[in-house]
């Protein structure tokens, strides 16, 4: 009897099933998105082309590089057999570089760019072209473009997760920061500035709006299954464990666990801005995310369903404007480094297949500078000082018995002076003969050969011998089996081996590509 007249203790009633569950949408996609997965730089095929640009170059420095570096002793940083710019190439921290490229040209997935480079070693000078074709390919394999990409996937993920956790690290136990007094001074009261926790961190966000308390145990405005209880009046572990249950039922959303995209950042971070602006409550009060009771003026955040309160998050005004929480300004940065995500991409890519071009090109000229000079060098060896032929013009210019000779003939009682020494067919066609023989063998084989390079005296003249732009003849000392080794004159600037071996070369491009 005396219990039936203590007044009957109620329990407030919590938002009615759904009420916030297109906000619940926005906030799962929110929390749940990540960074698109980066693709990292081709690191096989700028490792490749960083070899073949170093070696090219030294083999165009100096034709004994390659040899050089190989015996060169090991754990020296500086070996003394290493001479002029080969040292600078290889100095120091550099020498590793080398060394490293030769073991790489050394393998059998590039011997026959090995037989290539050993093949131009041979024909040496190398055109300046070939090395000025290396140092691009070795600076585009350095262009920060290649590195771009990783570096602003990684900026978006922390973007992300600045605007999730507000500065709590994954992984860790989440706890809405400054967390006190109760749900509303957590969550949001009328009239004051929000607490650090909902100002920093969607996942705050997220357990205002749908976490149930000990007041409003039964809370579904979100989801079909409420949460376990939350307590609101401290930083608690029930935050994490609330915040644990909803992302889990975030995963049956179609719009969770997204890679996300600039298109899907802008999008959300619009309607999540579109929430903060949507008049609440009879006095249309603006500043809230989540739902509040419309019958009355716009109330606390306590979780209630009545006077204006609700399942709700409050930010304040500032000169009549919402003041944006840090999570929406994290957002927007996001949205802006989405974009630059997607130019790198596709800049990235460009500056690979650049690369690829550039090595392509380098292997390409380097097979044609030894088939350019083994042509020189066949030309040069198969030109024969060929002998003046005398016309009938040449001998109807001798006036005098005297220097009309063989194999011309004087005939005195000829009354044209003009006609008076003319040509003997048979004469002429003899002594053709007898040079051309004798062009081929010992001493005069070499003086009809300065029909060839030999036959340039100065520097000069032997540096413009040109087919095309490419220079075929050099000023220089002798090699191996050349005449006069000493002496510098105009030679042919090629020695390459037999035609076979041309032919041989000529089919390594095939071979020599990354």
């Amino acid at each position: 009897m005396f219990c039936a007249l203590l007044p009957r203790i109620s329990r407030a009633a919590a938002p009615a099933d759904g009420v916030n569950s297109k906000l619940f949408d926005l906030l799962c996609e929110a929390m749940t998105m990540t960074a698109p997965k980066a693709q990292g730089p081709n690191t096989k095929l700028q490792t490749n082309a960083k070899h073949t640009a170093l070696l090219v170059s030294l083999i165009s420095t100096d034709k004994n590089a390659l040899l050089m570096l190989k015996q060169s002793p090991a754990g020296e940083s500086a070996p003394t057999n290493l001479k002029g710019k080969i040292k600078e190439i290889c100095d120091g921290k550099k020498l590793q570089d080398c060394k490293d490229a030769i073991e790489w040209a050394e393998s059998d997935e590039n011997k026959e760019l090995l037989k290539l480079l050993t093949a131009a070693s041979q024909n040496w000078p190398l055109p300046p072209h070939l090395n000025d074709t290396a140092t691009a390919l070795s600076t585009a394999c350095e262009d920060p473009q290649l590195q771009a990409q990783e570096l602003a996937q990684q900026k978006l993920q922390r973007e992300i997760t600045a605007a999730q956790l507000g500065g709590r690290q994954p992984g860790a136990e989440f706890k809405i920061e400054g967390a006190s007094s109760g749900r509303a001074a957590t969550c949001g009261t009328t009239g004051e500035d929000p607490k650090a926790g909902v100002q920093k961190a969607l996942a705050a966000v997220l357990i205002c709006v749908c976490g149930s308390d000990s007041s409003n145990d039964n809370n579904k405005g979100c989801a079909a299954t409420q949460t376990a209880q939350v307590t609101y009046s401290a930083e608690h572990s029930s935050h994490g464990a609330a915040l644990t249950t909803l992302v889990a039922q975030c995963g049956k959303r179609s719009n969770s666990n997204k890679e996300t995209t600039e298109g899907r950042l802008a999008a959300l971070t619009a309607n999540l801005a579109r929430e903060l602006e949507t008049p609440h409550g009879s006095d249309h009060k603006r500043g809230y995310i989540g739902w509040t009771e419309a019958g009355n003026a716009a109330g606390n955040c306590d979780g209630t369903a009545e006077t204006g309160k609700g399942a709700c998050v409050y930010y304040n005004l500032n000169n009549d404007q919402v003041k944006k929480p840090t999570w929406l300004a994290e957002l927007e940065k996001a949205t802006v480094t989405a974009k630059e995500l997607a130019s790198t991409a596709a800049a990235a890519k460009a500056q690979e297949q650049h690369i690829k071009q550039l090595n392509h090109s380098l292997v390409e000229l380097l097979r044609q500078s030894i088939l350019n000079n083994r042509g020189h060098a066949t030309r040069a060896a198969q030109t024969v000082a060929q002998p003046n032929k005398l016309t009938e013009a040449d001998c109807a210019n001798h006036q005098t018995n005297t220097t009309c000779v063989s194999p011309c003939t004087w005939h005195e009682k000829e009354s044209d002076p003009n006609k008076k020494c003319s040509l003997d067919p048979a004469k002429g066609a003899e002594q053709q003969a007898t040079q051309t023989s004798t062009a081929g063998a010992g001493k005069q084989a070499g003086e009809a050969a300065a029909t060839g390079c030999a036959k340039h005296g100065t520097k000069n003249y032997c540096e413009e011998e040109k087919t095309g732009d490419k220079q075929i003849c050099a000023f220089r000392k002798g090699k191996d089996n050349e005449p006069e080794k000493d002496k510098e004159m105009c030679r042919n600037g090629s020695f390459l081996g037999n035609k076979k071996f041309a032919l041989g070369v000529a089919a390594l491009v095939g071979f020599v590509e990354f």
